[in-house]
């Protein structure tokens, strides 16, 4: 696969992820993670780190329970790659309602993805708000 094809296949995956996210779709995010044991997915506060695709699947669950008209858009993405593994960095913003009011954060995403038969999965992901802080 050459790297505009990974790119473009990349992209694809991101826009996924946004739309499962904000459709509040826990299990349809947590797809997108391979499902072995070592996966790793950092949340953007202290203590968020979750391995395992339960823990992945319970944190999501959790985020669109307490956070449920959200949504994620991803603007800028440097994304490269080689023998079926690729690596991002990308700016986002999350929308969040809190108290019938919309949030909006500017954050940013990393994440490694491992191509599995014809899909990209992420194998380790990071979001981070530092706005928010």
């Amino acid at each position: 696969m050459s790297s505009s094809e990974t790119e473009v296949a990349i992209m694809a995956a991101i826009g996924e992820l946004a739309d499962a996210y904000s459709n509040g779709d826990y299990r349809r995010v947590t797809s997108m993670y391979v499902p072995d044991p070592g996966v790793v997915a950092f949340g953007p506060s202290v203590g968020e780190k979750w391995i395992g695709p339960e823990a992945i699947a319970w944190a999501y669950a959790r985020d669109f329970r307490n956070f449920p008209d959200s949504e994620l858009e991803f603007n800028w993405a440097s994304i490269a790659g080689r023998d079926g593994v690729a690596w991002v960095a990308a700016d986002c913003k999350a929308h969040v309602k809190i108290d019938g009011r919309v949030l909006r954060v500017d954050g940013r995403f990393t994440a490694v993805f491992e191509r599995r038969g014809d899909r990209w999965l992420i194998a380790q992901s990071h979001f981070s708000f530092p706005a928010a802080l």
